[in-house]
């Protein structure tokens, strides 16, 4: 079976990969807290069942947004993803074994940026939808980031979604401003 993930190894060589499917995870995580489970469940089936062109459109229309679409094609460009590694991604690779792993290489800092990604993502993609952007952070990724080991404090959400809102708030609205968001919240956190 084709380890695309690097699914128990310690590898960094899959970072990338983790990294943009984590955020791809999110994204789907929440249409199905949106969603009917069953029906979504159904045709994820089905989609996975045809060729990698298929689902990867079939997928980008059925759990992405055009922003969603448009951010997870600027951390692709950013982290240098070959287009087949996202296209593999996108395609619904994760959902053929749904177990997902944070990068393995990733230093703190690293940890730190994606996490601020994942929160900036929910805030951005959820603005309509906020009880769920709030479940998002308390279920998904606040657990998630727990997990990493990097020291993750119970006021830690609320310093990062307050620190993204106030960058928002001052015009950087960009996804090219998203490295300075991150700096800025780090500092807020103590780390820098």
């Amino acid at each position: 079976m084709d380890n695309f993930f690097g699914i128990g190894t310690n590898s960094s060589f899959y970072d990338k990969r983790r990294h943009i499917n984590l955020i791809y995870q999110e994204f789907v995580h929440f249409k199905l807290l949106v969603h009917d489970n069953r029906s979504l469940a159904m045709q994820v089936k089905q989609v996975l069942a045809t060729d990698l062109n298929t689902r990867f459109n079939a997928f980008q229309s059925m759990f992405l947004n055009n922003y969603e679409n448009n951010f997870l094609y600027y951390l692709k460009q950013r982290y240098q993803m070959p287009d087949d590694d996202y296209t593999r991604i996108i395609a619904g690779e994760s959902f053929k074994n749904p177990e997902f792993k944070s990068p393995a290489g990733y230093n703190q800092e690293q940890d730190w940026r994606l996490v601020i990604q994942m929160i900036y993502a929910t805030i951005l993609t959820g603005h309509e939808l906020q009880p769920y952007t709030q479940h998002m952070i308390e279920s998904f990724i606040y657990p998630f980031a727990q997990g990493m080991g990097i020291g993750v404090q119970p006021s830690s959400p609320r310093i990062i979604g307050e620190s993204i809102q106030s960058c928002l708030n001052k015009g950087m609205r960009n996804f090219e401003d998203l490295p300075a968001i991150e700096d800025f919240t780090l500092s807020r956190l103590g780390f820098k």
